[in-house]
């Protein structure tokens, strides 16, 4: 994990794989900046200080209320506030898509806000969370993924999102247009009640197989087993 001390008010982050040049001066001094996601058109980071520990900061575009702020309004990175995440919690990674965050917690819960019009928030609806007051914080509910379990990894791809759980298993939701969840069939999961929690059901890994690791691209993802060998569903176009 690369880590970024700020030794003054700004640093410099150039990711050549998105193309993208990132001159971020929120970072006061003292502050460490742990992790940054770029989503389509918008950016999150983790930072962590002595005063607050970790939190996380976003900024850009909001039409979905993917930036975490209780509203819909863009923010530069002046302007942008901490994300609540609920009362003593931290991060401790971010994945996301296009416009949706998601937090992999220090209690080893998973929340997600933005957009929702998949049910890659994993709520059993889709509504947005994050773009109206009241909807972050203690009001955000954890993902469910089914009694006693808790999350590993997280991995998000465009209008996706799997946990790999405690148990060894995976469990991926949201958009299943080319297959990407690795279930049987494009149907979504997510959008509904009663599609999340102990109904949601494990990726397919083969018999007494577990997940090692989960990634996940645009439309598609990949397990790694600890039968040594991995999991790929969704879009093939380019041999992925």
């Amino acid at each position: 994990m690369c880590r970024l001390r700020c030794s003054c008010l700004s640093w410099r982050l150039t990711i050549l794989v998105h193309v993208a040049s990132l001159n971020i001066r929120f970072c006061e001094g003292g502050q460490v900046v742990v992790q940054t996601f770029l989503g389509s058109s918008y950016k999150c980071s983790i930072l962590k200080d002595a005063l607050r520990g970790r939190f996380v900061k976003c900024w850009g575009g909001n039409e979905y209320g993917q930036l975490g702020q209780g509203d819909v309004r863009s923010r530069g990175q002046y302007t942008t506030v901490p994300v609540d995440l609920g009362v003593g919690r931290e991060p401790s990674y971010l994945v996301g898509g296009i416009h949706h965050t998601c937090a992999l917690l220090d209690n080893a819960q998973a929340k997600c806000w933005g957009a929702n019009y998949r049910g890659q928030l994993g709520q059993g609806d889709m509504d947005n969370r994050g773009d109206a007051p009241g909807e972050m914080g203690n009001s955000l509910k954890p993902i469910a993924f089914g009694k006693g379990r808790s999350v590993v990894e997280l991995a998000g791809g465009d209008y996706h999102t799997c946990a790999r759980l405690d148990n060894g298993s995976v469990k991926c939701w949201g958009g299943n247009d080319k297959g990407q969840l690795g279930y049987n069939g494009v149907e979504a999961k997510g959008r509904y009640l009663g599609e999340m929690g102990d109904a949601l059901p494990a990726v397919p890994l083969g018999e007494n197989c577990n997940a090692s690791s989960v990634i996940a691209g645009a439309r598609h993802t990949c397990v790694a087993s600890t039968c040594g060998r991995a999991v790929c569903s969704g879009v093939n176009a380019h041999t992925e």
